[in-house]
């Protein structure tokens, strides 16, 4: 296990919705010096141990030496039972109606379950240190549920550091992104399905932003950030965001190398296994490709939380009018 000398560790917790960008901004982090890009690690117990997904670097994780190293310098050796229990703790730990309950009793006890899961998380984030040699470990699992039970873990150390990031993206980009991948171009959508989509897309992106919402009033340090802006000026978002989480001295140069084959990502969007630098720019193809029935549904599904992030109107980030991204 780490020693007491180690540097302390600090965490870059990514949550969103789903398609809003989680990836990118997972892989454009571990770009930097110091940071490590893992994907979703919350699903390294089922993705990985259980059933064999394919690593970042492009090995099946139970070929990928790094994460063969670092569980077996978290744990020793881990056998199915072991496993099988730790998905059981995660399962149980990670419903969203624990986060809910917190803010409510801020200070209650936690259970046994809950506290040794946190020991599971504790020897997997300081071996992941050790061994990839960075002080600072991107989590992009988007899960607010998991972030909390990541953020009490960091906040029973005295060494360790968490900061929680909010990634937003318009929700009619999201459902475009929804729409290309469930879309089967070899039939009809059925009267009504339309409306049944944008009631499950806007569902979906309200409740992951409603539920980061939360997850950021429980932390010292959360900081918003917008898919848009980020596609539009990945550099100066990027030196922004490190500066004002302390990551970052004033005034240092941030250098981005998105190239997603170097990371070991555990799990998220198949851009990660690409051997190909990433091209980082707004797409506008939402406006003509999202069918005008689910435009509309979600638009006014999401109308509120729209209007407060800006993509209505002239509110806060009203400049992402006409910036929406694929």
């Amino acid at each position: 296990m780490p020693t007491a000398e180690r540097e302390p560790l600090q965490i870059v917790f990514v949550t969103s919705s789903s398609r809003s960008g989680s990836t990118l901004l997972d892989i454009l982090l571990g770009s930097m010096d110091g940071f490590l890009s893992t994907g979703e690690l919350r699903h390294i117990w089922i993705r990985g141990l259980q059933q064999d997904w394919i690593c970042g670097c492009g090995q099946r994780f139970s070929r990928c030496d790094f994460w063969l190293e670092v569980l077996k310098v978290a744990f020793g050796k881990l056998d199915r039972k072991d496993v099988d229990r730790i998905v059981l703790l995660q399962k149980h730990l990670e419903r969203t109606r624990n986060l809910v309950f917190s803010t409510l009793r801020s200070d209650r006890v936690l259970s046994p379950a809950a506290l040794e899961y946190q020991q599971v998380l504790r020897s997997l984030y300081e071996a992941t240190q050790q061994i990839s040699g960075c002080n600072i470990i991107v989590d992009s699992s988007k899960l607010a549920s998991h972030g909390y039970i990541v953020h009490r873990m960091v906040r029973d150390s005295d060494r360790h550091a968490f900061h929680s990031v909010h990634l937003i993206r318009d929700s009619r980009a999201v459902a475009y992104s929804w729409y290309k991948l469930l879309k089967n171009p070899d039939s009809r959508d059925l009267p009504g399905a339309n409306l049944i989509r944008s009631f499950r897309f806007a569902r979906g992106w309200t409740g992951s932003n409603l539920t980061s919402h939360l997850l950021s009033g429980k932390v010292d340090r959360a900081t918003t950030m917008f898919y848009e802006d980020l596609s539009s000026n990945p550099t100066r978002v990027f030196s922004g965001f490190l500066t004002e989480a302390g990551l970052l001295e004033s005034g240092s140069l941030v250098r981005l190398d998105a190239r997603p084959r170097s990371h070991h990502t555990v799990s998220g969007n198949p851009m990660r296994m690409s051997d190909k630098p990433l091209v980082i720019r707004p797409d506008l193809a939402w406006k003509t490709g999202l069918p005008g029935t689910i435009r509309w549904g979600v638009t006014a599904l999401t109308f509120p939380f729209l209007v407060k992030y800006g993509y209505v109107g002239r509110g806060r980030g009203g400049h992402r009018r006409g910036s929406d991204t694929q």
